[in-house]
């Protein structure tokens, strides 16, 4: 995230009202039911990819070839992580890797089958997010996803081992 959006972040977050801790609480319980309904959409797709498979999925469709360690920390994972699900993914035949001449460092790129997977799980929540531009007014997706994103790296920093909740800085 630039040092601007940062900013913009933090004013946002400075200027939400008063709460109290059972709000705080009903969000992270919805945050946590979130995560289970979209895993079990996940599942319809393909039983045996995980977020975190998805996750790097969606990154290697939106932003192209990448490196395994700009997939780590894009992600807010492990590189021993990244190396689990990459050989996973590479298993499933959803994902291939290339090197350079002589070279140890790879690049992961989608296959057509990667490519086939991603446009079924997003196709999967088209309709979800059809309802939420209904009934989530304009000028309140920013702030709601700002304060997701803050929700998610608040859960990271408490949890470093469990990285399913860092899956929204991957839409950055």
């Amino acid at each position: 995230m630039n040092e601007k959006s940062s900013e913009i972040d933090q004013t946002v977050l400075q200027r939400a009202p008063e709460k109290d801790a059972k709000d705080v609480a009903d969000i992270v319980s919805a945050s946590i039911l979130l995560q289970i309904r979209f895993t079990d959409r996940l599942k319809e797709a393909d039983p045996n990819v995980t977020a975190t498979q998805w996750a790097m999925l969606n990154l290697l469709t939106n932003h192209g070839p990448l490196r395994p360690f700009h997939i780590a920390r894009k992600l807010g994972i492990s590189r021993q992580h990244t190396f689990q699900a990459t050989r996973k993914l590479q298993s499933y035949g959803y994902i291939a890797s290339t090197s350079e001449d002589n070279s140890r460092a790879v690049t992961l790129t989608l296959t057509d089958d990667g490519k086939k997977l991603h446009h079924a799980v997003a196709k999967l929540f088209d309709a979800a997010a059809g309802e939420l531009n209904v009934t989530l007014p304009k000028a309140n997706v920013r702030p709601t996803k700002v304060f997701l994103l803050h929700l998610t790296r608040t859960l990271s920093d408490a949890d470093p081992g469990d990285d399913a909740e860092r899956l929204p800085s991957a839409i950055e």
